[in-house]
């Protein structure tokens, strides 16, 4: 009875126990890009710290406001004031920064998951041609160096394969890391393989998003807007003739500056998409090597086992694919980041960050 009652208490506290790691995990096992972001931009701890610094620079704003007029000094309202615009700034970076991390990490985990898989396949071949040359062996057809040199290849994949399931086991820890989660939790990936996903562009959209969203034209646009209201303040007050000549000047310079990086970003995007597309066309030439490669080793294969060409020969095929699958892999990665990337510049997603700086704000 009472191991009966023993066993009830454990099995109880085993299923509480996991009630509270799923709740504690906040994301499903099998996550998606855009889960990842939103749990990260949601719980990491820099976020938190970064929420936390607007939210002590806001409540200083709120205090002054409350005291008397009489006893506050303007700049004392002005320089709060500041604090709290450079906190959601900071808030705003940090969550674009973490976007972009996190991506980075997810793409590395999809490139691991490809180089698993195709180290996987690599050793399969060995261990299929490894059966053959001990058959030739066995009746003498090939030396007993061919047949060491076989073994060494068979010993070189399987060390290949193992050491890329211990490449995908790190950079899962590496994402868990990087959105905020305790690097032993184990997930898998919505998306199961690298694919290439060219990116349409039509310039003038795309342009005409950037000059609205950009940070960079965000940045010069405030700039401008506070020249203009120093020059107002400046008109307004027993300023000098040089003191509202500098506000003028000033004026002057934030103009040319919006002007400046207006046409900088418009010249980035322009060298930007030149980019995608020689990438584009390089990720085509690559697959198509590949698949050349994957072609030209089934016939030597075939060639081998008939005795028509030497393993020296069968194991230059086998690296010449080797080196066309981790060549495919990396442009489609280079490809990816850069997209990523691009998106981030044009400021793709700065409602989004937006929204949570104005949730930041509401703490």
């Amino acid at each position: 009875m009472n191991k009966l009652i023993l066993s009830f208490i454990c099995i109880t506290l085993l299923l509480c126990s996991g009630i509270i790691l799923a709740e504690d995990s906040g994301v499903s096992e099998d996550l998606g890009l855009a889960e990842c972001i939103e749990y990260a931009l949601k719980y990491h701890p820099d976020i938190e710290s970064a929420k936390f610094t607007l939210f002590e620079a806001e409540t200083e704003l709120k205090r002054l406001k409350l005291e008397d007029p009489r006893t506050i000094a303007q700049k004392e309202y002005e320089d709060a004031e500041q604090v709290v615009e450079q906190a959601k700034e900071s808030l705003r970076e940090a969550c674009m920064n973490l976007a972009l991390n996190v991506e980075n990490k997810y793409y590395q985990i999809l490139k691991e998951i490809q180089t698993v898989n195709n180290t996987r396949l690599s050793q399969e071949r060995a261990e299929k041609q490894m059966a053959i040359v001990e058959i030739k062996f066995d009746n003498g057809l090939i030396p007993k160096k061919e047949f060491e040199t076989m073994q060494k290849s068979l010993q070189d994949a399987k060390k290949a394969y193992n050491q890329a399931l211990f490449g995908l086991e790190t950079m899962r820890m590496e994402l868990n890391l990087t959105i905020g989660r305790d690097i032993d939790v184990f997930f898998t990936l919505k998306d199961k393989e690298f694919v290439f996903e060219p990116l349409e562009i039509d310039l003038e959209t795309v342009t005409e998003f950037a000059l609205e969203h950009s940070k960079d034209i965000k940045s010069s646009r405030d700039t401008l807007n506070q020249a203009k209201e120093d020059l107002e303040l400046v008109r307004q007050t027993e300023a000098s003739e040089l003191d509202i000549l500098k506000a003028e000047h000033q004026l002057k310079m934030a103009e040319i500056s919006l002007q400046r990086t207006r046409q900088q970003v418009i010249i980035q995007i322009r060298s930007q998409v030149m980019g995608f597309q020689s990438s584009k066309d390089e990720i085509e030439e690559v697959n198509q090597d590949l698949e050349e490669a994957r072609n030209n080793l089934q016939v030597l294969s075939l060639k081998y086992e008939a005795g028509l060409v030497s393993l020296s020969q069968l194991l230059e095929g086998e690296q010449t694919l080797k080196e066309a699958e981790i060549e495919c892999v990396q442009v489609i990665y280079d490809y990816n980041l850069a997209k990523a990337s691009f998106n981030q510049s044009i400021g793709k997603d700065y409602s989004l960050y937006q929204s949570i700086v104005e949730e930041g704000s509401d703490k």
